[in-house]
């Protein structure tokens, strides 16, 4: 609601009639209970009266009246936003519009608190940006995807796309300070919002990524960027390989869509040395039979709800996310036992999976316990906070952290274990692949991944797979057949190995398809099958959007695949290879 959209009389002239409030007096009941127990209810604002920091003061406590932003009267930062005009006049500001520097001005915030003797400033450090952007906001007149600031989950966005279990569902425009850049990047949100189906979370994680970028340049205009802007940002920035390529593909998109739309005429600015290579060494993702027998002995200390969802998790592997937005429909039996429905948010899609009759049980328990709640929930494991909205996934998350670590629980090698919870989807697939389950099964009925590739990745393949591999008759990246996959110190990938020396640096950045070092075999041919499924929908989705030097690529990684599949085929056929459980990757 911005300063136009109040139309509530009473509340008005509360703010406006005078320039002393006194919020024991505030026209609505609620508000004037609560300060009627409070000490500090009177702000005189008559030094600055007729002025517009009085203006700019007065909004603010509007909007936390109103729209509680940027904080609720209520909360532990609200009496700091009492002290604002004091502090505007010491430092001899005569409105936020002198603001250039918003760090400095935070800084001197907080130097203005620790002068008052205040100890403890957690609560107050984000007052100054807040301010700020309360004000821009509200006074914004626009409306929908014009304004600067996005509540995505209020805007029509279809559920599956959002994240409920997470904290950030919003866009603020107004931390791009260049007007003009801003735009620009507003423009390429819009078409994400409103144009593919990309989940909430990747849209924001796009815009952080964007936005920091957007502001290093400062004045400069993103139409004018080259490589170098993107080399001396890189190297300032310091990533890790993972970061690095994160935002080298947002600013690729980015100028894509720019060139697209013909806003941009220039070469992509974004260069293939820009992606460096994973600084990987190998580490096991798998959760141990030690640390889950060390779990067993203390997880009878953890709150109900909490030890529901760490069950679910260990026995399912479904994403917390998708958990903790499980509704009280999800479960069902029939002749063929028990399941768990759930919600695949990430993959837009819904997943099944069977468990077994005692959790089966203990869910049933749990649907009762939140159907005799004095009002109607819809979510099994329910917010704290608000009605009919699901648990936050990283409250969870970082308690069982906690709690781990209060349990002392430690590693094979004596370190402490350290609690994540995506290592239980790792685990399940594994153990579920060496138990004899296909790859192509767990992709499907697991992990509900839309690519074979993918799920691969979760499947920690024993040696003795490893090894027999490595002995089939196989291929390399030509398709020329070789009696031995690969050596013995070979990595293994998802659909085949690598042939590397280690200390070599990859030249490739994963198109391992057309990589010297590349080496596939016989137990991989089902993988190269679904990756050619996989790759022919894109080369749908890229002729319809016209991303030609994306078609370009997946034309020519159908082209290597289709070369493969008919070799293995062949290989396939002439050494009547009968593919079981095991070795169908």
């Amino acid at each position: 609601m911005n300063k136009l959209q109040i139309n509530n009389i009473s509340i008005h002239r509360f703010f406006m009639r005078s320039c002393v409030w006194n919020f024991k007096e505030y026209p609505e009941e609620e508000v004037r209970q609560y300060f009627s127990k409070k000490r500090n209810t009177l702000l005189d604002l008559t030094e600055i009266q007729d002025t517009p920091l009085f203006e700019d003061i007065r909004d603010i406590f509007i909007s936390i009246f109103v729209n509680k932003k940027p904080c609720s009267y209520r909360g532990k930062a609200f009496p700091s936003f009492m002290y604002l005009a004091e502090f505007m006049n010491a430092y001899g500001y005569d409105s936020f519009a002198e603001i250039t520097d918003p760090m400095k001005t935070s800084e001197e915030w907080l130097q203005f608190w620790s002068a008052k003797g205040k100890i403890y400033l957690q609560d107050y450090v984000q007052v100054i940006n807040n301010s700020l952007f309360i004000i821009n906001e509200f006074r914004d007149t626009h409306s929908g995807l014009d304004r600067n600031y996005w509540e995505l989950e209020k805007m029509g966005i279809n559920e599956e796309r959002i994240n409920k279990t997470v904290s950030n569902q919003s866009i603020n425009f107004w931390r791009i300070q260049n007007v003009a850049n801003r735009e620009l990047v507003k423009s390429w949100m819009k078409y994400l919002v409103g144009t593919t189906e990309l989940s909430v979370a990747t849209i924001t994680n796009h815009y952080s990524r964007l936005s920091i970028f957007v502001n290093s340049i400062g004045e400069k205009s993103l139409l004018d960027v080259t490589n170098e802007d993107i080399k001396q940002y890189r190297a300032v920035s310091q990533f890790s390989s993972d970061r690095n390529n994160h935002f080298a593909n947002t600013v690729q998109q980015f100028y894509k869509f720019l060139s697209v739309k013909q806003i941009y005429t220039d070469a992509i600015p974004v260069l293939k040395n820009d992606y460096v290579n994973n600084d990987y060494t190998f580490k096991s993702n798998l959760v141990s039979q030690d640390i889950i027998f060390q779990l067993f002995w203390h997880i009878h200390e953890l709150p109900d709800d909490y030890l529901l969802i760490f069950l679910i998790d260990l026995f399912t592997g479904i994403r917390i996310s998708d958990i903790c937005q499980l509704e009280l429909n999800c479960i069902y039996q029939n002749e063929h036992g028990y399941f768990l429905c759930h919600d695949v948010q990430k993959m837009q899609d819904v997943g099944g999976i069977p468990i077994a009759k005692e959790l089966y049980e203990l869910l049933v328990k749990r649907i009762k316990y939140i159907k005799s709640l004095d009002y109607e929930e819809k979510y099994l494991f329910p917010s704290v906070k608000k009605k009919n909205y699901p648990f936050n996934s990283q409250t969870y998350s970082n308690s069982m952290k906690r709690y781990v670590r209060s349990w002392g629980i430690k590693t094979d090698d004596g370190d402490e274990y350290n609690f994540v919870t995506h290592a239980f989807r790792h685990t399940i697939s594994t153990e579920l692949y060496r138990l004899g389950m296909s790859s192509t099964l767990i992709q499907i009925g697991i992990l509900h991944h839309k690519e074979i590739q993918m799920s691969m990745k979760y499947i920690e393949i024993d040696a003795e797979t490893q090894r027999q591999a490595r002995k089939s008759v196989g291929l390399n990246a030509k398709s020329d057949l070789i009696d031995k996959v690969i050596s013995e110190n070979a990595t293994a990938l998802p659909n085949g190995f690598c042939g590397m020396p280690h200390m070599m640096h990859c030249p490739n950045m994963n198109a391992c398809l057309k990589c010297e070092f590349f080496r596939t075999s016989i137990e991989f041919l089902d993988v190269h099958k679904q990756y050619l499924e996989t790759v022919n929908e894109r080369i749908k989705s890229y002729e319809t959007n016209g991303y030609e030097q994306n078609l370009a690529f997946a034309l020519e990684e159908k082209r290597h695949l289709e070369l493969i599949i008919a070799k293995l085929e062949e290989i396939g056929g002439n050494s009547n290879v009968t593919e079981g459980n095991k070795t169908t990757s």
